[in-house]
Order: structure tokens, then sequence, then C-alpha cells
């Protein structure tokens, strides 16, 4: 039995487009399950299980999902649905069981997907010898060879040109934005690689209403009190060092034991010292050191969870979640992803604890 499309604004429901195009109410009554999962480290996925009990809708010629295809889904409820992915088919699985009808289960990736594939080394030379393409020229580059359209954020000249060593044009742009402490996703056609998310939305769960489950995670482990990076600057002819200290005052959600334990480290120091980054210019280090550290504030405090549906749940979306004592608190959702089945709509979801 599909899931359920009925006229009630209560009963959980999505839409797909298929090339474009609306997926017709037969096809959808055969879709069993459906989820979609949205991740901080790109691209995003989705999979979705139908009834196709003589594999029609896979046919390589005439069927309607087939690797390549491009769909658009969106999850919520009757009337109230929200766009959460634009992607491709990526994997094809038939299940031909003991007993029953056959399935037909169909996996994809969002469109940064095709950045992944093939990998090459090239040089991303300047206007002139004595300088290199800034990061956020080579994403532009890199999109436009994806036939996607570039949304990015000045990331400011470099003395010395990029290279991509051998690895995929992927693996180049997430570490672009390591580096430079940028976000990256994709939108539909659109590439984005920005200095922050849009503004997000706020939810607010409570354990044993909307908050259905909750697993917090408080360490200590491997925290620093400030990041130290070193470099070689080309056009200066001498290296460099910068340092980013741990913001003063006491740490959210620490004990005053834990608040000292930050202060103990290797040699007398609580220091990391980072000498093999690909930075030129004290700026660079100065934004990597920074990125380090907020990742690190960022990872204290960690949690997984599950709620009632949540179209609106997102990467980077603030959750105050109530009644979970200590951990209580607002958390940035790193992960989410939204199911449909013949239990309902529910959300599940990976955050880290504001610092």
């Amino acid at each position: 039995m599909g899931l359920q499309v009925l006229p009630n604004i209560y009963v959980p429901t999505f839409d797909m487009a298929v090339n474009y195009v609306p997926l017709p109410l037969p096809i959808a009554k055969q879709v069993i399950s459906i989820s979609v999962t949205q991740h901080l480290d790109p691209p995003n996925s989705f999979r979705f299980r139908l009834n196709d009990p003589k594999l029609i809708l896979a046919d390589p010629q005439t069927g309607l999902f087939t690797e390549g295809t491009r769909v658009d889904i969106s999850m919520g409820f009757v009337s109230n649905t929200r766009k959460l992915i634009v992607g491709e088919i990526t994997a094809l699985t038939a299940d031909f069981p003991n007993s029953g009808p056959s399935t037909l289960e169909v996996e994809g990736m969002d469109l940064l997907n095709r950045l992944s594939r093939g990998t090459v080394y090239r040089r991303f030379d300047g206007p002139d010898p004595s300088s290199g393409l800034s990061d956020d020229e080579i994403v532009t580059q890199i999109a436009s060879e994806m036939n996607l359209l570039p949304d990015v954020d000045p990331t400011g000249p470099r003395a010395e040109a990029r290279v991509q060593s051998n690895v995929s044009n992927l693996a180049l742009v997430k570490q672009l934005a390591d580096l430079d402490g940028y976000y990256l996703w994709a939108d539909g056609d659109t590439l984005h690689f920005k200095q922050q998310r849009p503004a997000p939305t706020s939810i607010s769960l409570e354990w044993g209403k909307t908050l259905m489950s909750f697993s917090p995670r408080l360490t200590t482990a491997g925290q620093v009190q400030s990041v130290e990076v070193r470099g070689w600057d080309p056009v200066q002819k001498q290296s460099f060092s910068v340092t980013v200290q741990r913001p003063g005052g006491p740490t959210s959600g620490l004990s005053a034991s834990g608040q000292s334990q930050l202060t103990m480290g290797s040699g007398g120091q609580s220091k990391l010292l980072v000498t093999d980054a690909k930075v030129a210019s004290a700026q660079e280090a100065q934004d990597y050191a920074q990125a380090i550290l907020t990742n690190q504030q960022q990872t204290m405090i960690t949690g997984s969870g599950t709620s009632v549906g949540q179209p609106d749940m997102q990467v980077g979306t603030q959750l105050d979640l109530r009644g979970i004592g200590r951990f209580s608190g607002t958390y940035t959702v790193q992960q989410a992803t939204h199911t449909i089945n013949a239990s309902g709509y529910q959300t599940s979801f990976e955050v880290r604890r504001q610092s």
C-alpha cells in the first residue's frame, strides 16, 4: 500500500517533479516511503521506495525513474509543503523478496554530485605570473564548467596560484570552503560559496511533546585555548605566524572544573599548532585559525534526535530544545533527514550547541 494523499491539512504528503513534470497521482500512490537528507557536508541526498512489480518505472528506454533523471522533491503536509532537494538519480535497487511483490528503491544526490566525478591536475593562475585566481573566482569557474549558477562571496586576491592536485572538483571547493571558513551548498541549479548561510529558521521543540527523542554529548577532549597557524609569504619571502585566542569568559554549558580543564595542555599551554596549512598570507592564516577554533567550540556539545515532521528544518536551522536539563538550549542543525512512510512524517537531526 502506498502513501496516502488525502485532502486534509494534517496528513503528511510529498510533491515530486521528474524532469520538471509533476509526478502523476497514480504513480505517487505507489510510493511506500520517501526521505531527504540535508548535510552540512554536501551533497544532499534523497531516497524513495515504491511498488513496481515488473520494474516498468526503471525501464532504460521508457521508465520514469532512470539513472541521471532530474528529480525535485517537496515534503510537508497537504497544502503546506517545502522544496527540500533538486537532484539527479544516481542508483537503483530492485528487491525481489521470498514472498510478496518486488519493489524498486531510487536514490540520488543534489547537483553538487556533478563535481565529484573524475580528478584533474591544474593550476589556477591569475592575470599575471605573480598572482593566482582568488578562491571565489576558482569556485565560479568550476560552477560554470558543471552547468551550475555561481553565487559566491569575494575572498580577496591571492599572491600564489592554487593547485588542483589530482582531486575532484568537489574535493577542491570543499577544501577552499574550509580554508576560508565559508559554507558550501547547492540550492536547485545554484552553487553557493558564502560566508554565511541565509538567516535560519528558529524552531522550538520540547521533550515529551514535539521532541520525540534526543541524545546529547558533551566532550572537552581535544579542545584548546588558542590556535597558531604558520606559513610562508611568497611575495615578501618571509615566514609568518598568526595566533587566535578562544574568546574570554565562561564557555557555555561547562562546569567550573571543565573551564579549568581547557587551560591545561602540552608544555604547559593549551594551543594547537598548524604548520602545513595552504595559506600564503597572514590574513589567510587568520581566517583558517579562526575557522578551526570556531569548529572546536561548536563540537563541544553535540546531539542527535527526532521530532514530529518539521518541513522548515534544514541545515543551519536554530533549534530551541527544552525539557532536557543542563542540555536545554539553542542548537544549530548540521544534518536533517525528513521521512514520510506508513507511520507518518518524522524529522531526525544532528546538532551542535551554540557556544
